[in-house]
C-alpha cells in the first residue's frame, strides 16, 4: 500500500467488527467541537473521529465549525464516504498532533475543512478517495502539508518546515496521482512546493492549474527505481528538479509570480493583478467551486490556483438627477458583466443624516434596472418643499458567489 494507509487497516478492520459503522442504510452523522456519545444526530453529535471512523457505507459526516484536537486519526473506514463542513459556514478546524485525516476508499470525499499538522501530515487522499476545498498547514522539518495518492483538487496546502514539500507522494507502488487548481507554497529553508518519489513502482502524476513555489524546488522527482513521470500543464512554477530518470511533459507553463492578498498571514487568494486569473484550463475535473466555496469557472474562465478570482466591486450606480413620481424615485443600478450569476442587495438613500428611503433589488450580472425607492414622508417634504433634494445613495451588495460590496453615489431628487 501506498502512504500510511497500511498503519491504518487493522484499526479500521476493528472499527467495523465492533459494529459501529455497518449501517444497513446510508446516514447523515454529525460532530461538534464538544460532541460526546455515539448518537451522532443533529440534537446530539459526537466527537469528529466517533462521527467519521464508525461511519457506514454511503453516510454523510457533517463537521459543525470549531476547533476540534482529536486523539487520533480521523478517516473514512469504508466506500463512499463524504465528511464535510457545514456550505456557508467557516470551515471546521482539525488540529492534529499524531494522526491525520485519511480518505482511503473509492467514492470517500472531504471537503470545506481546514487542517493543523504539528510535526506531522495533517491530510492524505488514498485508495480512489477525493480531497477537495481543503485549507492544510503543516510544521515540523520535512513534514509535507498535504499527502496525495489519489486525487486532491481545488485545495491550498502550506509547509513552513525546513526541507518540508506543500504537496508529497512517496509510494513503491503503480498508482495514478491526479492534481488540480491547488496553492502549494513551501516557506521553510530548502521547501519544496511538491515532491513525487518512488523506489520501485510505476508512477504517474498529473498536475494542471497548480500554483507550486519552494525555496528548494518548485517541483521535484526523485527516483530510484520503477518509473517516474509528471505531466505538468497551465500550471505557475518555475523550477522542475527531475532526478535519476524520471521525466516531465510539461505544456503552457506560466512563469510570472502569482499575486496573492497576504501570504505572509496566510492569505492565499489572488490578487486583482495576478497573472493566474483566466490563465488555467477549464475542465469539469477541476471541481464544482474553488477552496473558498466560489464557483469554479468565473467570467467564462477558470484560475490557475485553488483560488477562482471574483472581480465583483459592487453595483453600478449612474449618479445625476432624478425624478420623483406619485413619491417614488427611480435609481439606476447596474450588476457587472463577469461575476457569479446576480447582485442583490439594499439600496438606501440618505440626506444629511436620515433615510430618504430603502429598496431591495436582485439583478442578473450584465444588466442594468431602474429599482423604484419610495420616498419617506420626511423627504418628500423637504423636496416639495425646495423643488429638489440632495440625497447619497449606498448600495450593499452581494454577488452570487457571496462576495460582498458597498458603492454610492450622490443623487438629486427632483419634481
Amino acid at each position: 500500500m501506498s502512504g500510511r494507509r497500511w498503519a491504518w487497516t487493522a484499526a479500521i478492520g476493528m472499527c467495523l467488527m465492533l459494529g459501529g459503522s455497518a449501517q444497513a442504510l446510508a446516514a447523515q452523522r454529525y460532530a461538534s467541537p464538544s460532541g460526546s456519545g455515539s448518537t451522532c444526530s443533529q440534537q446530539s453529535p459526537c466527537a469528529i473521529q466517533v462521527a467519521a471512523n464508525n461511519a457506514g457505507m454511503g453516510d454523510e459526516v457533517i463537521v459543525a465549525p470549531g476547533d476540534y484536537f482529536p486523539p487520533t486519526s480521523v478517516f473514512t473506514p469504508v466506500a463512499n464516504v463524504s465528511i464535510h463542513g457545514a456550505q456557508g459556514q467557516p470551515m471546521p478546524r482539525i488540529h492534529f498532533t499524531t494522526g491525520f485525516l485519511l480518505i482511503s476508499n473509492p467514492g470517500d470525499r472531504a471537503s470545506r475543512l481546514e487542517v493543523f499538522g504539528t510535526n506531522v501530515s495533517p491530510v492524505e487522499s488514498n485508495g480512489g478517495g477525493e480531497i477537495d476545498q481543503i485549507v492544510a498547514h503543516s510544521t515540523g522539518s520535512g513534514t509535507a502539508a498535504c499527502l496525495d495518492f489519489s486525487t486532491l483538487i481545488d485545495s491550498v496546502c502550506m509547509a513552513s518546515g525546513a526541507d518540508a514539500p506543500a504537496l508529497e507522494a512517496q509510494t513503491n507502488i503503480s498508482i495514478t496521482i491526479s492534481a488540480r487548481n491547488l496553492t502549494l507554497e513551501a516557506s521553510g529553508s530548502g521547501g519544496i512546493g511538491a515532491r513525487f518519489a518512488t523506489a520501485s513502482g510505476n508512477v504517474t502524476a498529473n498536475l494542471t492549474n497548480v500554483i507550486a513555489h519552494g525555496p528548494g524546488s518548485d517541483i521535484t522527482l526523485d527516483r530510484t527505481g520503477g518509473s517516474l513521470h509528471a505531466n505538468v500543464d497551465h500550471s505557475n512554477h518555475v523550477s522542475i528538479a527531475a532526478n535519476g530518470g524520471a521525466t516531465v511533459t510539461e505544456t503552457n507553463q506560466q512563469l510570472a509570480a502569482p499575486v496573492f492578498v497576504n501570504p505572509a498571514a496566510g492569505d492565499f487568494r489572488e490578487a486583482a493583478h495576478s497573472p493566474t486569473i483566466d490563465a488555467g484550463i477549464t475542465s469539469a475535473a477541476n471541481g464544482t467551486f474553488d477552496f473558498l466555496g466560489k464557483p469554479r469557472v468565473i467570467n467564462g474562465r477558470t484560475d490557475i490556483g485553488a483560488d477562482e478570482f471574483d472581480p465583483f466591486t459592487g453595483v453600478v450606480l449612474k449618479k445625476g438627477k432624478v425624478k420623483v413620481k406619485k413619491r417614488k424615485a427611480k435609481v439606476s443600478i447596474g450588476c457587472p458583466a463577469g461575476i457569479p450569476t446576480s447582485c442583490g442587495g439594499t439600496l438606501t438613500l440618505t440626506f444629511g443624516k436620515k433615510t430618504a428611503g430603502t429598496a431591495g433589488f436582485s439583478i442578473p450580472a450584465g444588466t442594468t434596472r431602474g429599482l423604484k425607492v419610495k420616498i419617506t414622508k420626511k423627504a418628500f417634504r423637504k423636496l416639495n418643499a425646495k423643488g429638489e433634494l440632495d440625497t447619497r445613495a449606498t448600495a450593499a451588495a452581494t454577488d452570487g458567489a457571496g462576495v460582498s460590496a458597498t458603492t454610492s453615489a450622490q443623487l438629486k431628487l427632483s419634481l
